[in-house]
């Protein structure tokens, strides 16, 4: 797109994920969410956001529902249809660079197309986070392990003690977009290696992530999937989820796949 036209570029923290790339390549779907929200054993909200090259004031809410149905390979049918499935709202967040003003949308699909419709505009990231803490109980405070990659939005938001929700990995639903099949968590790895690491040696400093994963789980009441992948490596660690204890993570199945393996096992899950 020319730089003097409107855009809203992908703003996220996150790594690029070599396990999602191969699945991506070899036509699996599995749509991710910048964030939801939990409160209460409830999911409040879903999350995506954006930046603009634009002040947020000279998009209406038609040019921003245009604007996301003429993206490829986006899958806002199916995150909105998530939405739908949760019956919580999927807000869409925008911003310009470094500018405190945000924008929030609610997405539905109308007639196969995307409305969105304005339902607030904040013109400091105090009123952004005192919103956002309405919407959260469980808040996962652990500092980012990789602070360099954090945008504007999430150090400003951490900075009135309230981080970005966090995000959901992935999801599948079944053929008609009307219910769950799975959730995915994927885990990187960066001090030990695929093989013989074990996510429950961390799982009292990382006990809010899991809670506000459980929670997703159980209102979902679907499969529930960890992947432990790691930069370094071709292999990963599927682990089936089976429940969420005091103590730790109790899995129904835990295997270790090969980079020739991966595609088939998880296809056999699609």
């Amino acid at each position: 797109m020319a730089e003097n036209l409107k855009n809203l570029t992908i703003d996220t923290p996150e790594v690029d994920n070599w396990v999602v790339n191969k699945l991506t390549t070899s036509g699996i779907k599995i749509p991710s969410l910048e964030g939801y929200t939990v409160k209460e054993d409830e999911i409040t909200a879903l999350f995506e956001r954006r930046v603009s090259n634009i002040d947020i004031d000279d998009w209406s809410d038609a040019e921003v529902g245009k604007y996301l149905d003429a993206e490829v390979n986006a899958n806002w049918n199916l995150k909105i249809s998530l939405s739908t499935i949760l019956n919580v709202p999927l807000y869409f967040v925008i911003w310009k660079n470094k500018i405190e003003k945000f924008k929030i949308l609610k997405l539905d699909m109308v007639n196969n197309l995307i409305k969105a419709t304005t339902v607030e505009l904040f013109e400091t990231c105090l009123e952004l986070a005192t919103w956002l803490s309405v919407l959260k109980g469980i808040t996962v405070s652990k500092g980012f392990v990789e602070s360099g990659r954090l945008s504007f939005i999430d150090i400003c938001l951490r900075s009135h003690g309230v981080p970005w929700p966090g995000n959901l990995d992935g999801f599948i639903l079944n053929e008609n977009n009307s219910q769950v099949k799975a959730i995915f968590e994927f885990s990187r790895t960066r001090k030990y290696p695929v093989a013989t690491h074990d996510l429950n040696r961390f799982f009292n400093q990382d006990r809010n992530r899991w809670s506000v994963f459980d929670v997703f789980r159980k209102v979902l009441n679907c499969n529930t999937f960890i992947i432990l992948w790691s930069s370094d490596e071709q292999v990963i660690k599927l682990q089936k989820l089976k429940d969420v204890e005091t103590n730790g993570l109790v899995f129904d199945e835990d295997l270790l796949l090969n980079q020739d393996e991966i595609t088939p096992k998880i296809n056999s899950i699609v």
